[in-house]
C-alpha cells in the first residue's frame, strides 16, 4: 500500500512540475524572450535591443550629416523689348550729367565708354542728330560698359542705368543715371515744330541672300527705298534652318551679346558680336575656344561662304558681325532672301599664316613686324692699272 502511495505522488509531481514547465514556457514565448528575438508580421526577425548592464558607454552618439541647402529661385529680370521703349527722350525733361561718359572719334564714327553703376539692371543707348531729342539705340546688360557709334552725323550721346522692379513691363522701372555727352550744345526751343525724320532704326536695311552665301546692309535712296548698299560681307548659313522672309514671318534685330556663348561642345565655344534677329538666330562671327580674338577655330572661318554650316544663324567675319552689331541698332529690319540681285558674294580674305588663330578682317590682329632689309655688302670696284 506504501509503495502504491509513493508511486502516486510521484506521478502527481512529475504531472506538476510538467504543467509548471510547459506554462513557463508559453508565458516566455509570449513576451518574445525566446532565443533572443521575435518574428515580425512578415515573418523576418528583428534584433531586439540588448539589456543594458555595467556602466553606460561614453561615445558620443554621432549627429546626422546636414543635407544641402535648398538653393532659392532667382527673381528674374524684366529687361524689356525695344519695341516697348519710348520712340524718343527729350533732353530738357531729364536730369543728366556730363560726368562719366567719355567720347572718342574713331575712323568709322565714334568710340564711347561709361562708367557701371552697381544698381543698374540695364542701360539703354541712345543718340541724338540735333542735341535735343536722344533716341534709343541699343538695350544693354549692365556689365557692358562701351559701344561704337559707325556713323558721323550726330550731336551727342546719352546712356541711361536702370533699375528693373522685378515685374513685367517698364512702367515702374526706376531711372537712376543719365550720362550725357553732347557734341554741341543745343538751343531748344520749345515752339519747334515736332521732329518728322525717321527713327535711326530705319536707317538701314539688312538682306540675305541664301543663294550667294552673302548679306548687305543698305540705306534709303531719295524715293525711300533700301536701294543704296553701304557694306557686303560673306556668309555661312544653315539651309532650311536659315528661315526665310514671309508675308507672316518678318525679322528685326533685336538683343545683342558680345560673346555668345555655344553649349553644344566640350567645353563650350563662344562667338563675337551676336545680334538675334529670330528666336535663337543671330548673325555673328566665327567660333572661337575662349572669349578671345586669338583662338580662332579655323574651320568655322574656313566655312563662311558655304552653305549647310551653321544650325541657321549667319555666321560672317568679326567685320561683318562687328558692323551689324555696332551700326544696326535694335528695330532693324532683316530679309532673308532665297536669291536677290541686290547682294553677291564678296571676296573673303585668307587667313594670315603669320596668326593663323585669328581672322584676318579683325582690326585687334597683330600685324607681323616687317624684316629689316640686311645691309648690303659693298661692292669693291677694281682699280684700273694704266699699263
Amino acid at each position: 500500500m506504501y509503495n502504491i502511495m509513493r508511486k502516486t505522488n510521484f506521478y502527481i509531481t512529475v504531472i506538476v512540475v510538467s504543467t509548471i514547465f510547459v506554462l513557463t514556457l508559453v508565458v516566455f514565448s509570449l513576451t518574445g524572450d525566446v532565443g533572443g528575438g521575435f518574428s515580425t508580421r512578415n515573418g523576418a526577425p528583428e534584433t531586439t535591443a540588448p539589456s543594458v548592464t555595467g556602466t553606460l558607454s561614453t561615445e558620443p552618439t554621432p549627429s546626422p550629416t546636414p543635407g544641402p541647402s535648398p538653393t532659392p529661385t532667382p527673381i528674374p529680370d524684366y529687361i524689356p523689348e525695344f519695341e516697348s521703349l519710348p520712340e524718343k527722350f527729350w533732353i530738357d525733361t531729364m536730369t543728366t550729367t556730363l560726368d562719366g561718359l567719355s567720347v572718342s572719334e574713331s575712323e568709322l564714327g565714334y568710340s564711347l565708354s561709361w562708367m557701371l553703376d552697381e544698381k543698374a539692371d540695364y542701360y539703354i543707348f541712345c543718340s541724338s542728330e540735333n542735341g535735343a531729342e536722344y533716341h534709343p539705340l541699343q538695350i544693354l546688360s549692365p556689365e557692358v560698359g562701351q559701344w561704337e557709334y559707325m556713323a558721323k552725323d550726330v550731336a551727342g550721346f546719352m546712356v541711361l542705368a536702370y533699375t528693373d522692379d522685378n515685374r513685367e513691363g517698364t512702367e515702374d522701372d526706376e531711372l537712376i543715371l543719365a550720362y550725357r555727352s553732347p557734341m554741341y550744345e543745343p538751343v531748344i526751343d520749345p515752339n519747334a515744330p515736332a521732329d518728322t525724320g525717321d527713327n535711326p532704326t530705319d536707317k538701314y536695311k539688312i538682306i540675305v541672300d541664301k543663294e550667294d552665301c552673302a548679306f548687305a546692309v543698305f540705306e534709303k535712296d531719295g524715293d525711300g527705298e533700301y536701294t543704296v548698299m553701304v557694306a557686303t560681307f560673306p556668309a555661312a548659313l544653315g539651309g532650311r534652318k536659315t528661315p526665310l522672309t514671309t508675308e507672316r514671318r518678318t525679322f528685326t534685330i533685336g538683343r545683342k551679346l558680345e560673346w555668345r556663348r555655344w553649349t553644344g561642345f566640350s567645353p563650350d565655344r563662344f562667338s563675337p558680336y551676336a545680334s538675334q534677329y529670330s528666336a535663337g538666330i543671330f548673325f555673328h562671327g566665327p567660333i572661337y575656344r575662349r572669349q578671345s580674338f586669338d583662338t580662332l577655330m579655323k574651320y568655322s572661318y574656313d566655312d563662311i561662304g558655304s552653305d549647310y554650316k551653321t544650325g541657321g544663324c549667319v555666321r560672317t567675319t568679326v567685320a561683318g558681325a562687328r558692323f551689324v552689331y555696332y551700326a544696326c541698332p535694335a528695330g532693324t529690319v532683316v530679309e532673308v532672301l532665297s536669291s536677290t540681285d541686290l547682294v553677291s558674294y564678296p571676296d573673303k580674305s585668307p587667313i594670315d599664316p603669320d596668326f593663323p588663330s585669328w581672322d584676318p578682317t579683325d582690326p585687334q590682329k597683330p600685324t607681323p613686324s616687317p624684316t629689316p632689309n640686311p645691309t648690303p655688302t659693298p661692292v669693291t670696284t677694281p682699280t684700273s692699272i694704266d699699263d
